[in-house]
């Protein structure tokens, strides 16, 4: 498989989610889609003590320079963007990127920093801004109730979350999101919903590209399975991860689904999707660089 055509295939899901989630313009006026890179405190590169990190956190930038996806006059940006780099912030990076520049550097879109959006320092209003936010997370973490509450009302007043997984990514059913999930060994044929807006619209995909655009088919997503003496809390756990749609997947999970949620959506995605596309930055080693 060219690498132009898989990250192609990548971008063409990603813009997928954006347009399913935010009615958008397709004509050649310029139409800024908000996006950003969800940072959460506790997923930290090497567990705890490492420097806060994302996953992909490159993929927006790639998405704004790939014109042969993206519907004519996209521009995605950061409404919250910083354009210079900061003390903390380099000191951060430089624990993940050694070629990290000094503070005070006058970053823009290719700049990974750019994206981010770190969920403990914005406010309601702030999260309010943004089309998509992604979550791109590598290993395990959970997040805090208030943290899922907030998450919650961002996708319930239109917004999309999108949550990738890496095969190493270790969710907590019930800790880590709005509407939990399970991760769990694949089992049985593929198939996904070519007709769902996810993969028809505002271009159609295949199986072919769904293949190209996935690192790894070892894990589908789940829902959160039912224990003895639960109580109505997990209950509602329970009941809320059975909202998922499969729009892909294998007999026992999916390898994307989606659960709408007010004027929003979640969505799940197994196989480091975002991997693929930020690998567009440095197909070479495909790190998380700073630029």
């Amino acid at each position: 498989m060219q690498w132009n055509r898989l990250v192609s295939s990548t971008a063409i899901l990603a813009v997928s989610l954006v347009a399913f989630g935010q009615p958008v313009s397709y004509d050649r006026r310029t139409t800024p889609i908000r996006a950003g890179t969800l940072l959460i405190d506790n997923h930290r590169l090497g567990g705890l003590g490492g420097p806060v990190y994302h996953g992909s956190p490159n993929l927006f930038w790639i998405l704004d320079n790939d014109a042969s996806t993206k519907p004519a006059g996209w521009s995605f940006v950061n409404p919250l963007g910083r354009t210079t780099l900061s003390a903390s912030d380099a000191a951060r990076w430089s624990l993940i990127d050694p070629a990290t520049p000094v503070a005070g550097t006058q970053m823009a879109k290719n700049n990974a920093p750019y994206w981010e959006v770190p969920l403990s320092s914005v406010s309601d209003e702030a999260l309010s801004q943004f089309d998509i936010l992604v979550m791109s997370p590598r290993q395990g973490y959970a997040i805090s109730g208030r943290e899922r509450e907030r998450l919650r009302n961002y996708i319930d007043q239109g917004g999309t979350l999108w949550i990738d997984n890496f095969d190493t990514s270790q969710p907590d059913p019930v800790s880590s999101y709005p509407y939990g999930f399970e991760l769990n060994p694949s089992i049985g044929p593929f198939g996904a919903d070519f007709n769902h807006p996810l993969l028809s619209s505002p271009n159609r995909l295949n199986n072919t590209d769904l293949a190209a655009m996935t690192s790894s088919t070892l894990l589908a997503s789940t829902p959160v399975a039912p224990i003895a003496l639960q109580d109505l809390l997990y209950a509602g756990h329970v009941a809320n991860s059975a909202r998922f749609l499969a729009v892909a997947g294998f007999n026992n999970g999916s390898t994307i689904s989606v659960a709408r949620l007010g004027q929003g959506a979640m969505v799940v995605t197994t196989g480091s999707i975002t991997a693929t596309l930020n690998r567009g930055r440095n197909p070479a080693t495909g790190a998380v660089d700073f630029n």
